[in-house]
């Protein structure tokens, strides 16, 4: 892009150059001066999430994708990769110079001097949707604890090397693909009386199991095994497999081999046996592969069942007994939550073994730093929608408060958004403990808006396990001569929390971040991408416009200010409070009516936008103290 002598601009489109008129470039340009680097410093009235998305679009014209509203972190993706994550920028913002421009090192340089000079555990919420860089966000946040607090970064890279494959599935965004995470990510890092890192925990919560057998993409540790070198001796020369779908070019996937070697290279770091995993997930492969029919049941197609039995290291006979019975519908049933099990089983003890390898051996204070990354909901169906859904809202309910400043007044509890977030997320629980019948919809209306999911009581039913579920192959694989398949069927093996033990865990964890009461500061690390496209250094205004209302960012500029404390519609303002201004004629528009009302609720011109939200009266008191519900 190129300016004209007029103040126009001159962009190259591929072959092609667009002109752009001078009083159309303000809206592709960025425009003269410093841009608001804090975006809770923007004028608070007309304050709406239009404005917030052009504050947020002009800081990432001007070359930096990153932002801030008081302590909440905004990160847009830059599709590309940029020098300014190594060992000087670590340096550079481990000094917390506050003329340093906004970093995602900062959010770590912050909260670590917080967790350290007040004693005071500290969270840092990775939040976001798809393709918006979470992910990479994650691996930033902790390799500079890593590099600053503990013996460098290359164990926490390796760490997530070895269980990103496990729990996580490519995804296509424009010409840029990347691994997205499926399942609740935490870090855990305990900090000695020195302030340095002497233990790790990693937690997988809330994995989305149901993936493996109805996903159109699957998770990524499986097509690594099957295009590793031994994976000849389980799968033969077949090319085309039912859990690895058809959306993924099997043949193209990783052709150079460097995901597979990487890969094996983490999990030999941790002692790991690789050729285990590729056996056991090879097996996984092939159990997807059994068909029931005939009469009486048998296994199809010919040969199949043999193979699977070979695979997972058990007889065919104990295998065929566990998996036939009744009719051919609940013995697909019997194999779909048998797959799910295993695999649920198997990625815990991954897990299990690379936090063994970190535990460390110094006493940790009671204060910890932890990372959590919370998957999009907007990309998770059913069950584990629904599970998101009610994340997504508590999350918003909690977080009306977290943005405040320290020294404010907490929000009251009438502020229709967060008693509405409140609602869905008590409406959600409910639905998630007692699910309807398979296939029947369900819509969620809460704060963060209306999504409608299709509760599958079978996916429930046979994440719990037991009974017709995964219990019979569980039986029969305890005497596998796999070690691995032994130790995650064996009756005394730690089985993981499934199904809505699951969801009950995953909410609490994060319920307990985002407690404004709680002893611990919590850090929100927004991550937003500028396109649909994957493309590098472009922004499309209704892609970033519609992130900033999803993450609601114009409420938390708002609400960074003292005194203003509420948040109303303002259809539903203006029905409530109507009866300040009885001559007010409903021709008014919405907006213009609420700034009457505000004005004749005795505040000054008042922050009316798509919301709106408390003025002050001259004295400084927030005026909804006059609002009586």
């Amino acid at each position: 892009m190129a300016m004209t002598q007029l103040g126009g601009a001159s962009l190259r489109v591929g072959n092609k150059d667009i002109l752009v008129s001078p009083e159309e470039a303000g809206a592709i340009c960025p425009r003269g001066g410093e841009p608001p680097q804090n975006h809770a410093l923007l004028d608070k009235d007309g304050l709406n999430a239009g404005v917030v998305e052009d504050s947020i679009r002009n800081q990432f014209c001007n070359h930096n994708p990153y932002s801030n509203i008081n302590d909440i972190t905004l990160c847009v993706n830059p599709f590309r990769y940029l020098p300014i994550f190594d060992q000087g920028f670590i340096d550079k913002y481990a000094s917390l110079d506050p003329r340093l421009p906004p970093h995602i090192f900062n959010a770590s340089a912050k909260a670590y001097k917080r967790c350290t000079q007040k004693k005071e555990s500290q969270v840092l919420l990775l939040l976001g949707e798809r393709c918006s860089g979470k992910s990479v966000a994650f691996e930033h946040l902790l390799g500079f604890l890593g590099t600053t607090a503990g013996d460098g970064d290359e164990e926490f890279r390796q760490l997530l090397r070895a269980l990103r494959p496990l729990i996580s599935v490519t995804r296509s965004c424009g010409r840029q693909s990347w691994l997205s995470t499926r399942a609740m990510l935490e870090a855990d890092l305990g900090l000695d009386g020195d302030g340095f890192i002497c233990r790790t925990l990693l937690t997988v919560r809330c994995l989305e199991t149901q993936r493996i057998t109805l996903g159109p993409k699957n998770f990524d540790a499986l097509y690594l095994a099957a295009k590793d070198d031994r994976a000849h001796e389980w799968l033969g020369d077949n090319l085309e497999f039912r859990l690895l779908g058809d959306e993924i070019d099997f043949e193209e996937y990783d052709e150079q081999g460097t995901a597979g070697t990487s890969w094996m290279t983490s999990l030999k770091f941790f002692g790991i046996d690789h050729g285990e995993l590729v056996r056991i997930l090879c097996g996984l492969v092939l159990l997807g592969q059994l068909q029931f029919g005939g009469e009486p049941l048998q296994c199809q197609p010919p040969g199949a069942l043999d193979a699977v039995a070979n695979a997972l290291g058990v007889g065919a006979g104990k295998l065929l007994a566990a998996l036939l019975g009744g009719t051919a519908e609940e013995a697909s049933q019997r194999r779909d939550a048998a797959l799910q099990e295993l695999y649920h089983r198997l990625v815990h003890l991954v897990l299990r073994q690379l936090n063994a390898k970190v535990a460390g051996e110094a006493q940790a204070t009671p204060q910890s730093m932890k990372i959590l990354e919370v998957p999009s909901a907007l990309d998770a169906k059913g069950f584990h929608g629904m599970a998101l859904q009610r994340l997504t809202e508590a999350r918003f309910a909690h977080m009306l408060a977290i943005c405040r400043p320290e020294d404010s007044d907490g929000l009251q509890d009438e502020s229709e958004q967060q008693a509405a977030a409140q609602g869905a997320a008590l409406q959600a629980w409910r639905l998630l403990r007692q699910p309807k019948e398979s296939q029947e919809p369900v819509t969620i209306r809460g704060a963060c808006g209306e999504a409608q999911y299709v509760v599958d009581k079978s996916f429930v039913t046979a994440a719990e396990g037991g009974g017709n579920g995964a219990g019979p192959m569980l039986e029969a694989l305890s005497e596998s001569s796999c070690k691995y398949l032994r130790e995650i069927t064996n009756s005394l093996a730690v089985k993981p929390a499934s199904g809505t033990d699951a969801a009950e865990e995953a909410l609490k964890a994060l319920s307990s971040c985002l407690e404004p009461k709680a002893k611990a500061k919590t850090w929100p690390v927004c991550c937003l991408r500028p396109n649909d496209l994957g493309a590098a250094d472009r922004v499309s205004r209704p892609v970033l416009l519609q992130q900033v209302r999803h993450l609601r960012l114009a409420e938390a500029a708002q609400l960074a200010e003292k005194g203003v404390n509420e948040i109303w519609s303002l259809q539903s303002f203006r029905a409530r409070y109507a009866k300040l201004a009885p001559t007010l004629e409903e021709s008014v528009e919405d907006e213009a009516a609420c700034r009457l009302l505000v004005k004749a609720a005795g505040g000054d011109k008042g922050h009316v936008a798509e919301s709106v939200f408390g003025g002050k009266r001259p004295g400084g008191k927030a005026i909804q103290s006059q609002f009586q519900l």
